[in-house]
């Protein structure tokens, strides 16, 4: 309500994963923001990148279920170190990688067909920590469609669905089945 003191709040222990959220939160509700100068209305707004979001949700979400998860693990791709690769997210059990995943904020259409881009991302992700499956991650619910197996590469896409329509402990139950589903063995010497 306009006029009306935010509550007031302190950064502590208890809150430390909730920091960011509060200060941007106070942002919101002081309508401190980008301003439109073009016209008479003054309108107040901000902008999110849910990609971004989704995939860090996804990611601290498998971390807490399973800690050898990681986001954004760069890893050389060439002999030289000049090509990189950063898939979202990447598993280390301690034995070596043993799971890579990519989230995707985005509606599976139709028969849930994935881009040749998205198929071509893992195949090299695969290969590159000698892994048989790789996961891509999306943000819509219903049941998940069956994996693509990629000919001449050795290696399957699965397809994994997260509700974000759901309560958040439903969306927690979710992502600790999936890091379940995930941790699965996928290495080529298992």
């Amino acid at each position: 309500m306009p006029g009306v003191p935010l509550p007031p709040w302190q950064p502590s222990r208890p809150n430390a994963r909730l920091q960011a959220l509060l200060r941007r939160t106070e942002l919101t509700l002081r309508h401190l923001s980008v301003e439109s100068a073009a016209g008479a209305t003054v309108v107040h707004g901000f902008w999110v990148n849910m990609a971004h979001l989704f995939e860090r949700l996804v990611a601290r979400l498998l971390a807490d279920a399973d800690p050898a998860w990681s986001a954004q693990v760069t890893r050389p791709l060439d002999e030289r170190g000049s090509l990189v690769m950063r898939p979202d997210l990447a598993r280390d059990g301690g034995t070596g990688w043993s799971g890579v995943a990519d989230t995707k904020y985005k509606v599976l259409e139709g028969a849930a067909n994935i881009s040749n881009a998205d198929a071509d991302q893992f195949v090299i992700y695969c290969a590159r920590l000698g892994l048989t499956i790789g996961h891509l991650i999306y943000a819509d619910g219903g049941p998940p469609p069956p994996p693509y197996a990629i000919r001449g590469a050795g290696c399957t896409i699965a397809l994994h669905r997260l509700d974000l329509t759901q309560p958040p402990d439903l969306i927690r139950r979710q992502a600790s089945e999936l890091a379940g589903t995930l941790a699965a063995p996928a290495r080529e010497d298992t």
